[in-house]
């Protein structure tokens, strides 16, 4: 199973150009279809790269002066968009509807608990 460095990978997109991120987006997203209920686990792998390439298209969409926060190490809360009645937060991906909630990798200690 891969492993994504969750601080050093969106570091390193920094350097890519605007092309090399959205061959990114597409070449990953096209390895997690083809990942989607293999043994391998690295589905959640390619799903993180794609948006991680996203994220570094919008930041500099938007300027893009401010270095991005460590969403896995500065405290959030990593519970899933709409769960429990709360309201999902505008541009938020409802695993409920999900095709990898729907395949039950969200059950499988890949997000959504």
């Amino acid at each position: 199973m891969k492993h994504m460095d969750h601080t050093e990978y969106p570091k390193s997109l920094r350097q890519k150009t605007d092309a090399a991120l959205h061959y990114i987006i597409k070449d990953a997203g096209e390895a997690a279809k083809a990942a989607q209920g293999m043994e391998s686990g690295n589905e959640g792998y390619y799903l993180d790269e794609q948006h991680y390439a996203a994220m570094e298209l919008q930041r500099r969409k938007k300027g893009g002066t401010q270095e991005p926060e460590n969403h896995f190490q500065a405290g959030h809360d990593h519970s899933v968009a709409g769960a429990g009645g709360s309201p999902k937060p505008k541009g938020q991906v409802d695993l409920k509807r999900s095709t990898a909630a729907k395949k039950g990798w969200a059950k499988k200690g890949h997000g959504g608990e």
